[in-house]
This record gives structure tokens, sequence and C-alpha cells, in this order.
């Protein structure tokens, strides 16, 4: 077995960014003005699925030295899974999905973005390598008690 990667350091204003994020959703959004268009839940899922990530490279990286956090730390990762797959349905739920897929845009970077189930499939991938499928589908998956 391989010693898992080093966590990513945690970006010190990311707290920062969300909030003005918030306050900027708060200042435009009018009330009343509906459920959020499918780009935002796209870009919702994105962002659980990063973090996701973030948490998924954590806990392996604590698992062998902590493992009570690890297990805390598993169980967050189930649910944002669940958050994830929550967004994915509620995107295709907006509204009919296109008969053709839209062709990959490139990136910035020049590697090609996901679409959101390319991304959500991914992700699955990932989360039933560490759960069961009934910890998949239970509201609260298992956590030591302190």
């Amino acid at each position: 077995m391989s010693t898992p990667p080093p966590a990513p350091a945690a970006d010190p204003d990311l707290l920062a960014h969300a909030t003005t994020v918030l306050d900027v959703l708060r200042l435009t959004r009018a009330p009343g003005g509906g459920p959020p268009a499918r780009r935002e839940l796209d870009a919702f899922h994105a962002h659980t699925v990063a973090l996701y990530g973030l948490l998924d490279s954590s806990a392996s990286a604590c698992q062998l030295t902590d493992p009570k956090t690890a297990r805390h730390l598993h169980a967050a990762r189930i649910l944002l899974w669940q958050a994830a797959d929550q967004l994915h349905l509620a995107y295709h739920s907006r509204s009919a999905a296109p008969a053709t897929p839209p062709p990959a845009r490139p990136h910035p970077e020049g590697r090609t973005v996901l679409t959101i189930c390319q991304r959500h499939q991914l992700c699955t991938a990932g989360v039933r390598r560490i759960a069961t499928p009934a910890d998949l589908r239970s509201p609260f998956p298992d956590t030591p008690t302190p």
C-alpha cells in the first residue's frame, strides 16, 4: 500500500470568498426570484465535489496517524457526496436536458472542463471505494461517539 499524498494547503481566504459570494447572491437575487438556474446548480455541484476532494485527501492523510479524526472526515465525505448527488438530481430536474451533450469547453489552463455528469461519475466512483451502499443511503453515516 502506498503512502497517501500530502493534503493540499487550505486557502486562508476561502471563508472570506464564500462570504462575499453569499452577499452578492443576496444582493442580486430578487426576492421570490425563483429557483437557481442550471448554471448555478452546476457551479454548486462543482464546489461540493471540490470540497469532497479536499476532505478525501485530508482523511487519507490522517488515516494512519489519527484514526478517530479520519472516521469523522469519512462521514463528512459521505455527507458531501449525498449533497452532490442531490445537486446533480436538481440540475437535471430544473429543466429538460439538451438532446445532445454540450461540447467540451476548453479550460483556461488547457485542460477540458468536465460536464456535471462526468464530474458526478468521477466523484461517485471515488465514494464507492470508501463507503458501502448502506452508508451512501444513510442520513447519518456512522461516526465514532466522543
